[in-house]
């Protein structure tokens, strides 16, 4: 696994909006030679020395941040839900183990089901494995399959293991799938709201 020595959780946050910057410069580059309409590369255009670079970094950028994001996740996420299990809520007191479990789940002030979580994990594997289909059939484009299938085939067996669980796009479409209602991305700080315990 690799290593980061940053200082603050803010200054891996600025390295991942480089890393992305790269990504997407090189993407963009990668993507402006010419090809064919469903989005294969021409064996010419491979043969060009720019088009090589052009690929050559964009894997070596996307590589990078597949390293970091993967590293994020362990140093920053889990660690932070670690912490919550011992932390103290100023409204409602300790929160227990078992509230915490009960809470997991909330989103928008709604209780969402241990069905509507499962249902939503196995729509999103899905997803994720469909994404590859059609990017095999051409129906839809992206620089190197290779990778892509890989990052999905990762992303398919994550969402079954229920570590985007509370992503705020998974509860979103959870949400929606319980109550039929799509709340907008941007009330992201009236959606994540913790449920106050009875008294």
């Amino acid at each position: 696994m690799t290593t980061y020595n940053f200082k603050s959780h803010e200054e891996a946050k600025e390295y991942e909006k480089e890393i992305n910057a790269e990504v997407d410069k090189w993407s963009k580059i990668v993507n402006s030679f010419e090809k064919y309409p469903n989005g294969m590369i021409p064996d010419h255009v491979r043969e060009l020395s720019e088009w090589k670079e052009a690929d050559k970094n964009f894997k070596i950028a996307f590589k990078e941040l597949r390293k970091f994001n993967g590293w994020y996740v362990k140093e920053f996420i889990k660690k932070k839900r670690k912490q919550k299990k011992v932390t103290k809520s100023k409204i409602n007191g300790i929160i227990t183990t078992e509230e915490l479990k009960m809470k997991k789940y909330i989103f928008n002030g709604v209780q969402l089901t241990d069905e509507t979580i499962q249902k939503t994990r196995k729509i999103c594997h899905d997803d994720a494995l469909a994404s590859i289909v059609e990017a095999e059939s051409g129906k839809t484009y992206v620089n190197d399959f290779e990778y892509f299938s890989k990052w999905k085939k990762i992303d398919a067996k994550k969402y079954m293991a229920g570590e985007y669980d509370n992503v705020v796009a998974f509860l979103q479409r959870a949400y929606y799938i319980q109550t039929g209602e799509s709340v907008p991305l941007l009330n992201f700080w009236n959606m994540m709201i913790w449920k106050k315990a009875q008294s």
